[in-house]
């Protein structure tokens, strides 16, 4: 049996690097990152990732997750027909359109699952597309279809908690009452490759055990493995957080989200009317982790702004000066060289008192006080490589809103029409 297995694995690989998904998804995670740069570029004159670091990362750790997903897809017998994967993908894209984060398969899943129903009340209509498309639909198998979006929702939650120490894309935006606030980006997609068990015209796989595979609509038919490309996202945005406590958060109900999920579609393996609370938990209770996420964040202040007391820095250039002192994102330069600093002119008037030196008086989230200092060079960074939070004169904004691939593709910039104006004011007066 390890032999046939271990043959079934081999012949699988293939079928990853032929399926035109991989490219797609590839594609679509350069054009993220190269969004991500962007904003970076434009709001603060510099990126704080590395394009091509970032993707092998993306990759390296969807890779991780397919992994751990093939093991109890493969345990379990979850069984789904190529086309069925091929229509999932389908509907996410289509989905995607509208709304990036849309490109999930819980929401495709769902869609999908609906169709199947209905078409299976419906008659067959005669020969023609229309009687192929209602056969494919007909075809699915939902407890199968739901256990594996559940898995693969549980490897999410797994890799947003790996992610969570990771820096995250900075961004300026304004808050509900109009004040420039600084917050995180937390968007990811990850190319996850799964290895699913499906119908096969060839020789059968041998069963693992006398009931495998569990989630199959037809078990007698011969089954096969292949090697499939599947998509994880998440995107969120960090307001009233750090970074790694939304990524907690979001881990943590995401966890709870697929257990609840893997449990609704075990049960409607033997109780049909279960398929329904899964078609409507998978959706509804997807939507609803993100409605309760952004309420958490827009009921509560804005943390990512500066005191009354310092400047609060937002991020960190890499190997800046301020990186080799040892700052963070969350620390609050309260004295620069010392001087008092707490408007940014402040900051750049002390660090021009010693060019070639500078001396630090910091205090961290825990609120204890540090000191840092550092030998200043001529190509270093005019403000030592950090970022700090916003005030109002930022030329530059990210709007609060879901992004469609079309934005996703252009620039999400938005003018401080505040600062034009005022600065327009100042050379009518002179």
């Amino acid at each position: 049996m390890a032999i046939e297995w271990g043959a079934a694995i081999i012949q699988a690989l293939p079928a990853l690097v032929l399926n035109p998904f991989t490219y797609i998804l590839v594609l679509l995670m350069a054009l993220h990152l190269r969004r991500q740069i962007a904003i970076e570029r434009k709001l603060f004159g510099t990126k704080l990732h590395a394009f091509g670091g970032e993707l092998f990362y993306a990759l390296g750790l969807g890779v991780l997750g397919g992994l751990l997903v093939s093991i109890p897809l493969v345990l379990l017998g979850v069984v789904l027909t190529y086309h069925t994967f091929v229509c999932l993908w389908l509907m996410a894209l289509l989905l995607m359109a509208f709304r990036v984060r849309y490109l999930c398969f819980a929401y495709a899943g769902s869609i999908l699952a609906l169709l199947s129903l209905i078409a299976g009340w419906l008659p067959a209509p005669g020969p023609g597309w229309l009687a192929a498309a209602g056969d494919i639909l007909r075809s699915i198998s939902l407890p199968a279809l739901f256990a594996m979006v559940a898995l693969l929702h549980l490897a999410e939650a797994l890799l947003i908690y790996l992610s969570r120490l990771r820096p995250a894309t900075p961004v300026f935006m304004r808050s509900k009452r109009g004040r420039m606030v600084g917050a995180y980006e937390l968007q990811h997609l990850w190319l996850v490759p799964l290895f699913l068990v499906t119908e096969s015209g060839q020789g059968s796989l041998p069963p693992l055990f006398a009931s495998w595979p569990l989630f199959a609509q037809q078990p007698e038919l011969p089954l096969g493995l292949v090697l499939l490309p599947a998509v994880l996202g998440y995107s969120e945005q960090a307001v009233a957080s750090t970074p790694e406590e939304k990524m907690r958060f979001s881990a943590r109900w995401l966890t709870l989200y697929g257990l609840i999920l893997l449990g609704l579609s075990l049960a409607a393996v033997y109780l049909d009317w279960f398929i329904w609370l899964a078609l409507l938990f998978a959706f509804l209770g997807h939507e609803a982790l993100i409605v309760y996420s952004r309420y958490q964040e827009e009921s509560r202040a804005p943390i990512h702004v500066h005191p009354h007391r310092g400047l609060k820095i937002l991020a960190v250039i890499p190997r800046s000066p301020a990186a080799k002192m040892g700052l963070r994102a969350g620390d609050v330069i309260v004295k620069v060289n010392g001087m008092p600093v707490r408007q940014r002119q402040a900051l750049y008037e002390a660090l021009s008192r010693n060019k070639a030196f500078c001396r630090l008086e910091v205090i961290n989230p825990d609120g204890e006080v540090k000191f840092a200092q550092s030998s200043v060079y001529e190509h270093d960074h005019h403000q030592l490589g950090i970022v700090l939070a916003p005030d109002e004169e930022v030329p530059y904004y990210i709007e609060r809103q879901d992004i469609s691939l079309l934005r996703l593709m252009g620039m999400p910039f938005k003018r401080n029409v505040q600062l034009t104006r005022t600065v327009g004011e100042e050379q009518e007066h002179a």
